[in-house]
């Protein structure tokens, strides 16, 4: 008898979860924001370096019921610099945005990554791509959406490439993070 009574209160909990879902966005939803950061030791050329940075908070709510879906939102800054004297410019300068979600049936979304950005994704991962520039530096602002099923990790990745007359310097950097909600 004692038996049965915690099964009925077990299934009695459960069916009043799935009755308070259905009124509600979720139940038992956990949300985290972490921090991606990370900034390249730089490639040494001529007189300067080339390096690469970024700075991006990945915010992840967690609905457990109905859905079991995680929600993800990339947020941040990422640059590129020449540091050098001599050539003053590069005569092209192209950087690109890669975030990666571990987790099953991640799909991706471009909220904003300026004007002439490229969005492109795959599986597990969404990658921006910005118009070549004449120039010292280069600076985005992005946000990218994301859905998953229970994510694993989260990361970031910047790769930038400067072209001096013949010679080229890709550098790139990364960060990731593993997810923690209960």
């Amino acid at each position: 008898m004692k038996l049965r009574f915690k099964r009925s209160v077990s299934l009695v909990f459960v069916i009043a979860m799935l009755i308070v879902s259905s009124f509600s966005n979720s139940v038992f939803a956990g949300e985290e924001t972490y921090e991606l950061k990370a900034e390249s030791a730089g490639k040494t050329y001529s007189n300067g370096k080339v390096y690469c940075k970024f700075n991006c908070s990945a915010k992840v709510v967690r609905e457990y019921i109905p859905t079991a879906v995680d929600t993800i939102t990339f947020t941040g800054t990422s640059n590129s610099a020449w540091t050098g004297a001599r050539p003053f410019f590069a005569n092209s300068i192209s950087q690109s945005d890669t975030f990666t979600v571990e987790g099953a049936d991640a799909s991706f979304s471009l909220g904003s990554g300026g004007a002439g950005a490229g969005f492109s994704s795959s599986s597990n991962s969404a990658t921006l791509t910005y118009p070549n520039i004449v120039g010292r530096f280069y600076n985005h602002n992005y946000t990218v959406n994301s859905t998953s099923h229970f994510s694993i990790s989260v990361a970031m990745s910047t790769t930038t490439t400067y072209l001096f007359g013949s010679t080229t310097l890709t550098d790139s950097c990364t960060d990731s993070e593993y997810v923690v909600l209960w």
